[in-house]
């Protein structure tokens, strides 16, 4: 019995290195048929084999989240960094997606708050603008009055 035991404790062992060497593999869940009743010896070996694969996979996965949540993050910033809004939002939204911290959160922020000064600077310079408009129609009606002699 003890040599069973071991025997399986270094198939489980061998068996989960492999699966951390193939990363990629499975892409689709994987499911154990055992041709034995539940309760028994192979029963309880494909149950700790199933949840250290489960362990391996879930590690696996969330490293390979944690790089893609670093790659869109540092992504979002250089955007903003740029001033272009379209594509840091998209990024930040990206990482939002894996992980939602106040990194993400307060670059979503700036990007509110870089469109509302934005907004804000175009009204500015809309009423500018007009201001300009008008005091160049009031120089022309004044110019056209003394031309005129109309005063």
């Amino acid at each position: 019995m003890r040599s069973f035991i071991l025997s399986a404790v270094v198939g489980l062992t061998a068996l989960s290195g492999a699966t951390l060497a193939q990363e990629t593999y499975p892409t689709k869940p994987v499911t154990l048929v055992l041709p034995f009743a539940a309760g028994g010896g192979a029963d309880l070996m494909a149950r700790v084999l199933a949840e250290s694969l489960r362990k391996t996979r879930t590690e696996t996965q969330a490293k390979l989240n944690e790089d893609a949540y670093k790659i869109a993050l540092q992504a979002a910033q250089l955007a903003l960094a740029a001033k272009n809004l379209e594509l840091a939002q998209a990024k930040f939204e990206e990482a939002k997606i894996l992980y939602k911290t106040d990194a993400v959160l307060a670059g979503l922020q700036q990007i509110q708050s870089a469109r509302a000064a934005a907004i804000t600077a175009k009204q500015a310079a809309d009423f500018e603008l007009k201001k300009s408009d008008t005091i160049k129609q009031k120089i022309t009606a004044g110019n056209k009055a003394l031309d005129e002699k109309n005063y």
